[in-house]
């Protein structure tokens, strides 16, 4: 039995040792098979990894080959193509969407615009599918505005996607209670490394004009019979430039009791020469816009009586600059803006009334609409916000402070010395509604405030942009 027993506690030792054997050499086995499975797995999803990145440098480094444009009725693919041809031959990598999309709604004539790259079954060639939907670009355009001026009513037929390649038509003619106004238009746009743009204008009016001094007060009243025509070549410098000269030819009948040559009968004969740089970016809600132009404008005097004044050549030039930029959010953006002009003969006499400048000159509307002036510079500040926006447009609020220097007339009828410049400035602030399916704004109002002068200035139009 005790010899039993014995032989027990020798089985039971020598397994337990066994075991313990048998742990010590199986686990570093175990541990090493365990690793191997690690590093495969690893070298596995690397692979994986590597063959992604390959695929989406692959797809990246694929050349545009053709740009296919869907949805069009009115518009021609033959205008668009030698336009956009830039962007084939360009990678993938090399396109910004943003910009293109930025480009193509600055044609004015698209309602939406999606764009996208179709790789083709050639391993190293895509094309850009871009979709659109046009905008109503021929327009039977009734328009009424009323403002501290009067009232202006008229209608004109204009279509803004002529022929189906841009090119703009415009016939109509406006009633106003110190003018009768018919005139039409023509405009061919330049094309970029295709063809440069092309721009004729005319009008025939009989006017009854009312001007009005820097204090809103009536200084001269007369009557005239305008023909004025004018035609001006452009064309681009790139994408962002472009240079033009333009030729005009004015007649003037007028009719006055005074005897200041300045608003004397007169043909007149103008050449010009603008250079412009315009850079833009649409973000869903506004088309915001850095902008600067440059004008210059030499006048010969034809057809006056003998003693006139007016014998030298004059001489007009003016400068804008513009600064839109969104802030805050997408639906809000900063506007502003610096604009003058001054037009004198070469010998520093006043030019002809015709050659006047109005508040547009300066970009302000703190002004009088009659006011004219030989010298203006002012700006703007402020700000342009997307207060509702519906499938068919949206609403927008604006608001800002305006500045002003002009040259005044005097009780003389004429204006006055350059030191002489008075200061004016205010609030203004107003509505706009812009239709997404037609190129124009339908709806604006606003009002400003002369707070220098202490005077109000409003206007109101539909069917036209204030």
């Amino acid at each position: 039995m005790k010899k039993s027993i014995l032989l027990m506690v020798f089985a039971i030792f020598a397994f337990l040792s066994f075991g313990e054997d048998f742990e010590e050499t199986n686990q570093p086995q175990s541990q090493n098979t365990q690793d191997e499975i690690n590093i495969e797995q690893n070298k596995i999803e690397k692979n994986e990894i590597n063959a992604e990145q390959g695929e989406q440098n692959d797809a990246s480094s694929r050349t545009v080959s053709k740009i296919n444009f869907n949805g069009l009725k009115k518009t021609k693919d033959s205008y668009l193509q030698p336009k956009y041809k830039k962007y084939i031959g360009k990678t993938k990598a090399e396109i910004d969407l943003h910009v293109l999309e930025t480009e193509l709604q600055g044609e004015g004539i698209f309602e939406t615009i999606s764009i996208q790259f179709s790789d083709s079954n050639s391993a190293n060639e895509t094309a850009l599918e871009i979709d659109v939907s046009e905008k109503i670009t021929f327009i039977p355009l009734p328009f009424m505005m009323y403002s501290s001026s009067g009232i202006i009513a008229g209608a004109m037929v204009m279509d803004t996607n002529a022929f189906g390649v841009k090119d703009t038509l415009m016939l109509g003619g406006f009633y106003a209670s110190t003018s009768i106004t018919g005139m039409g238009m023509f405009a061919i746009p330049a094309i970029e490394r295709v063809h440069p743009g092309m721009q004729i204008f005319t009008s025939v009016s009989k006017n009854y004009p009312k001007v009005k001094d820097i204090h809103d007060e009536n200084v001269l009243e007369f009557d005239n019979f305008a023909l004025d025509s004018t035609m001006s070549v452009f064309n681009k410098l790139g994408r962002f430039n472009t240079l033009g000269l333009a030729f005009a030819f004015k007649y003037l009948k007028n009719d006055s009791e005074d005897s200041f040559d300045s608003i004397g009968s007169a043909t007149i004969a103008s050449a010009g020469l603008t250079y412009s740089i315009s850079m833009s970016d649409w973000n869903g809600f506004f088309m915001s816009t850095h902008s600067m132009n440059i004008t210059s404008i030499f006048s010969k005097y034809f057809g006056t009586e003998d003693e006139s004044e007016l014998t030298s050549v004059s001489q007009t030039h003016s400068l804008s600059c513009s600064v839109q930029q969104p802030v805050f959010s997408p639906k809000v953006r900063f506007c502003a803006g610096l604009s003058g002009a001054f037009t004198k003969t070469l010998d520093g006499k006043s030019a002809h009334i015709a050659e006047a400048k109005k508040r547009a000159s300066a970009g302000v509307t703190i002004l009088s609409g009659d006011f004219k002036t030989d010298a203006i510079f002012g700006g703007t500040l402020g700000f342009e916000a997307a207060l509702l926006t519906f499938k068919f447009g949206l609403i927008s609020a604006f608001a800002n402070y305006e500045f002003v220097w002009a040259d005044d007339f005097s009780e003389k009828i004429s204006f006055s010395n350059f030191r002489d410049l008075h200061f004016c400035q205010g609030p203004s602030a107003g509505m706009r509604l812009y239709l997404s399916k037609i190129a124009l704004p339908a709806l604006s109002m606003a009002i400003s405030y002369n707070a220098s002068e202490r005077y109000w200035q409003y206007a109101f139009s539909v069917g036209m942009s204030i």
